[in-house]
Formats: structure tokens, C-alpha cells, sequence
């Protein structure tokens, strides 16, 4: 939703709960070319040529700010660059210094939870968030192509329900006026419904409906110092 604020950016869903964003609604499913970016960290997947946006272990509420590089920036950031970069920020973990709780309820399933706790000691500051987004897609339903009967009785809803998880998981150290230690760490936990295949039903019944999972950690560690008011390292 953030993204459709840019000019030029196309923010769809694909299968009502599969959302993607690409740059000039070019490969809107698979967008190759386009680098997302989390605190200077690469969440772009190689092996699947896109970006995998219900993954994002972070939370709205712990993103600063968002900077989008429109155009060719493979030169700075590789391959993959090509058509711009999105680097998602995340708040310093000094900037929360309280325990959040947070939900809210809505139909067609919707069912969000946040918790977001923090704290500092001395120069060392810590920030704790854990997510569950949850809904159940569109109400309408479809009329698979091996009935074709033009009754309506034979609809099959959609199979775009979903449940996300994410943990996040950020620590700041001063470690000198003019060094600073940043941890970060996390992962997420995401249950899609999939629609069946309908080119398999020629030879073959579905047991039980598709479902996809996807499981992903991450650790980061990053030293910064400051050399002066306008170079760092």
C-alpha cells in the first residue's frame, strides 16, 4: 500500500494474496529487475527471480522511512538493479522505549496482532517486535474451467486466505562517540492457500487443497564509524 504512493510503481495482488511491486507495471508478477532493500540488506531471491513481499520480516510500524531509486542502478547495487531499489529503514531501537500492544478485527477474517517492546542501558538500546496478520481473501468464488457448467451452485471460493508471522529483532551500542554497533535479526513464517491446478485434474483428484509455506531467518551485524560530519564507513 505504501508503494502505490510512488509515481510509476505498480502494486497488484496476485491471486488476491500474493502482493507484488513493480516499477512501471512491467514483469508485475515476477519482477527480476527491481532490488528491495531492508536496512541496507538484500531481500531479493536469486533462485525465484523476484521478491517475495508477504516474507518482509518487518513490521509497518517499525519502518522509519522508505527510499526509492527510480531507474538503472546496477552500477551501485548489481544485476538486479536494473529497473530501481527500494531500501526500507527500520527505526533506531533507542526511538522505542515502551511495550505496544495492538489489535484489531474486521470481516472477511481479518485478524492483526503487534507487539513491540523496548528498552535502553547505558549506551546500548534493544527494540522487540512479533506480528500476526491474518484474513481470509475475497469472498467471491470461480467456476474452475473442467466444470465449465454455468451453474452457479458450482463456484469454488477462492483459495486466498493467509497468515503471516514475523519477529524482528533490533540492538543498538555505542560503542565511542564516533562508533556504533548495530545487531539485527529476525524471520518470518507465511501460510498461503493456493488455488489447485486445473491442468492437473485431467488425471488426478486433489486429497487434500494446496497450501504453500515459507519459512525464512536472518542475522545481521553492522559496525559504522563516523569519520567527520559527511564521511562515514
Amino acid at each position: 500500500d505504501l508503494m502505490k504512493l510512488v509515481p510509476g510503481m505498480s502494486a497488484v495482488k496476485v491471486d488476491g494474496n500474493v502482493p507484488t511491486v513493480s516499477y512501471h507495471g512491467t514483469m508485475a508478477r515476477d519482477d527480476r529487475r527491481m532490488l528491495v532493500l531492508i536496512d541496507g540488506r538484500s531481500v531479493y531471491k536469486p533462485g525465484l527471480a523476484r521478491v517475495v513481499w508477504n516474507d518482509l520480516p518487518v513490521s509497518v510500524a517499525d519502518v522509519a522511512r522508505i527510499e526509492v531509486t527510480r531507474g538503472p542502478n546496477s552500477a551501485s547495487y548489481g544485476a538486479n538493479a536494473f529497473s530501481g531499489v527500494i531500501n526500507i529503514i527500520t527505526r533506531r531501537a533507542r526511538d522505542v522505549s515502551t511495550t505496544t500492544v495492538e489489535t484489531r478485527h474486521g470481516n472477511n477474517g481479518v485478524s492483526d496482532q503487534r507487539l513491540t517492546s523496548g528498552g535502553d542501558r547505558g549506551d546500548a538500546s534493544w527494540r522487540f517486535t512479533l506480528e500476526q496478520q491474518n484474513d481470509d481473501g475475497y469472498d467471491d468464488g470461480y467456476e474452475p474451467d473442467y466444470l465449465d457448467s454455468g451453474d452457479p451452485g458450482a463456484n469454488q471460493l477462492y483459495r486466498d486466505a493467509k497468515t503471516l508471522n514475523r519477529a524482528n529483532l533490533r540492538a543498538d551500542w555505542d560503542l565511542s562517540p564516533r562508533d556504533q554497533l548495530e545487531v539485527f535479526a529476525g524471520g518470518s513464517r507465511t501460510t498461503l492457500q493456493r488455488p489447485p491446478n486445473d491442468a492437473f485434474l485431467d488425471f488426478t483428484r486433489y486429497r487434500k487443497k494446496p497450501v504453500q509455506r515459507n519459512e525464512n531467518a536472518f542475522a545481521q551485524l553492522r559496525w559504522q564509524r563516523d569519520f567527520s560530519a559527511q564521511h562515514s564507513m
